[in-house]
């Protein structure tokens, strides 16, 4: 179960990265992290970091520049 937990960690961490610099991949990922965000195997603070980072990728796409 550790290593499932910082499994997702990772993957969210890249999905993040990703979707902010490259804005095609922040559209494919935005929603994979929407449903990954309503899947009931999802742990609460995976929900919340998923939360986080499809507002800052939704943020990174309107704001290109920054």
């Amino acid at each position: 179960t550790t290593n499932r937990v910082q499994d997702v960690q990772a993957v969210l961490i890249s999905a993040q990265r990703l979707g902010s610099r490259h804005p095609r991949a922040g559209q494919l990922l935005t929603k994979e992290l929407e449903e990954f965000r309503t899947n009931a195997l999802a742990d609460s603070v995976s929900k919340h970091q998923c939360r986080l980072i499809l507002q800052r990728i939704k943020y990174a796409s309107g704001h290109p520049d920054s």
